[in-house]
């Protein structure tokens, strides 16, 4: 298949861990890049790769965010990357 015959439709350049890494479609006149969303855990400028952990202490539970949420004062998580509210303990228990 020629790239001429694939215009119009969306193409995986790469795929990383079942999720693809930069998807690339192509109208007649340009050619556009789209890379996948943060996963949960992970945060970036754009919500989208290349991503970055959650620092210690924060959480993502949703995909394509460009922050992490903190856990509550009391709480805090044991690793960076932490995907869930649950990941927030309390402190000294």
């Amino acid at each position: 298949m020629s790239l001429f015959e694939l215009i119009g439709t969306v193409s995986q350049m790469s795929d990383v861990g079942h999720r693809p890494l930069v998807l690339f479609y192509f109208d007649e006149f340009n050619i556009y890049f789209v890379t996948a969303p943060c996963p949960p855990g992970r945060f970036s400028l754009t919500g989208h790769e290349p991503c970055q952990a959650c620092p210690l202490h924060h959480y993502q539970d949703q995909e394509a965010q460009t922050s992490c949420r903190e856990c509550d004062q009391d709480k805090r998580t044991a690793s960076v990357g932490s995907n869930s509210t649950s990941d927030c303990v309390t402190i000294g228990m």
